[in-house]
């Protein structure tokens, strides 16, 4: 049952990702380009990604909300499966704050809905230039998911995987306590860059269609290759540098497990680093190569997209096996 749960959590976690940071990242853009003087060419081209960007998103995070309440079924269906054990338990802590993750969730769609209304009202009237109204909102739909998804799912796996906190609920102390942990903020910020990564792989699925709205499409494709090639290779340094300080900052129990102790978590793990280590010459020259749009650039863009794609289910098995693991050990 686990091998069938992780492509799933991948790819809500991917979709959550893109709902949560794409509004940022789209907002921050709109915000530049409002406050810049941009030839009539080159802002229509921003605000064709812009706009792509903000669709995609809130599609995104509408479809990764249905993806994790389908996988909240699925545990409360298999709660007794034992390789389900840590993502049930999960599951029961995501259930004590459903509430508040509802607001969240309901706060950064209507956003999100919001924006895309006064982008397709300046669009209607046929204004070539981002609004500041629009960019605000996607900022403080970015921001609020953002922050409260990550913060909440570290805090919660520390707490499953913590011998003197498994049983506990997340109270409003224990919460303040484990704010003030370095290890919970390097696994934050280790999920930010996962998040980033994720706006980085949608940009580089972008430009064949791109290429084709209108005059401005081609210049528009160019502009979304080469961002989601920057973002993804800042995503990947960030994640090296997070994931090695927090691979040290780990329990002796979790960092024997990737270091050997279960072989397959271990290997994911590995794999997962080498192909991370294996894009970067291609990100690189996609972010700063000058290339032209061409057939080869695109298809290039769509490979690199899809190894990050699966470089990220790797780690996530990776993570889903040996959080398993140290499950049964506290069971036990």
């Amino acid at each position: 049952m686990i091998w069938l749960i992780i492509p799933v959590l991948t790819l809500h976690l991917v979709l959550v990702g893109v709902g949560s940071v794409g509004p940022l990242v789209a907002g921050i853009w709109e915000l530049v380009a409002f406050f810049r003087k941009l030839a009539p060419a080159e802002a229509t081209a921003r605000l064709l990604v812009i706009r792509r960007l903000a669709g995609v998103s809130l599609a995104a995070l509408s479809l990764g909300v249905g993806l994790g309440f389908l996988l909240w079924g699925v545990h409360a269906a298999f709660a007794s499966d034992p390789d389900l054990s840590v993502s049930a338990a999960m599951t029961r802590l995501w259930g004590t704050r459903w509430a508040s993750m509802l607001g969240t969730l309901g706060f950064s769609l209507a956003c999100q809905l919001l924006a895309l209304w006064l982008d397709a009202r300046r669009h209607k009237e046929e204004m070539s230039f981002p609004g500041w109204g629009s960019a605000v909102l996607n900022l403080l739909a970015g921001a609020n998911t953002t922050y409260h998804f990550p913060l909440l799912f570290v805090m919660f796996s520390t707490l499953i995987t913590t011998a003197n906190l498994a049983n506990d609920p997340l109270t409003r102390d224990l919460y303040r306590t484990l704010l003030g942990r370095a290890d919970v903020w390097g696994r934050v910020i280790h999920h930010w860059g996962a998040m980033l990564l994720s706006v980085g792989v949608t940009l580089l699925h972008m430009p064949q269609r791109l290429a084709t709205a209108g005059p401005t499409g081609e210049m528009a494709a160019l502009r979304a290759l080469r961002s989601g090639s920057q973002l993804a290779l800042a995503a990947i340094l960030l994640q090296i540098l997070t994931g090695l300080t927090n691979l040290l900052l780990l329990p002796t129990n979790w960092q024997n497990l990737y270091l050997g102790e279960s072989p397959l978590a271990a290997c994911l793990l590995v794999a997962g680093a080498l192909g991370s280590f294996a894009v970067l010459p291609g990100l690189f020259e996609l972010a700063f190569g000058g290339n032209s749009l061409n057939d080869a650039t695109v298809r290039s863009a769509r490979r690199l997209g899809s190894a990050l794609l699966g470089v990220w289910l790797a780690m996530v098995a990776a993570r889903q096996i040996a959080g398993t693991e140290v499950w049964r050990l506290l069971a036990g």
